[in-house]
């Protein structure tokens, strides 16, 4: 599980990719690797809406799978940042390896079940959601 909005570090690819095609309006990004690896974050509101259920809810001693369950790989996760921003034709620059793909799934059924928690922020508003905080604390927008 990953989560992205407000106060991340700036090194972090949500971030990035705002920074990028929101603000900057780039049409090419760097991505390490080939951007095969899987991520499937959720905006940082859903998940400590999801925390917080775990946590007080029942029951308390299990481990369960905690994430939105549609994994992007990095390459489609750029393309769908741009596309987000209105960035079309974006080249993506591959540099480097990475040490291992990541192909994981998660399946949030069961925290739906125990916890009846489901995400709600879209990738495309979590984004536009993470634009307006980078915007207001660059001192660009008010």
């Amino acid at each position: 599980m990953g989560a992205y909005g407000p106060y991340e570090p700036p090194r972090k690819i949500y971030t990035r990719l705002v920074e990028a095609f929101g603000v900057r309006r780039q049409r090419q990004f760097k991505l390490r690797g080939d951007g095969e690896n899987w991520i499937d974050a959720m905006y940082i509101d859903d998940a400590v809406r999801g925390l917080l259920a775990m946590l007080t809810g029942e029951p308390s001693d299990l481990t369960v799978d905690f994430g939105i369950g549609m994994p992007l790989t990095l390459n489609d996760l750029v393309r769908a940042a741009a596309r987000t921003f209105g960035v079309e034709d974006v080249q993506i620059a591959y540099e480097g390896a990475v040490a291992e793909h990541h192909r994981f799934r998660v399946s949030p059924a069961r925290v739906a079940e125990l916890y009846n928690f489901v995400p709600h922020v879209p990738l495309e508003d979590g984004l536009h959601r993470l634009h307006r905080f980078i915007l207001e604390h660059a001192g660009l927008e008010s």
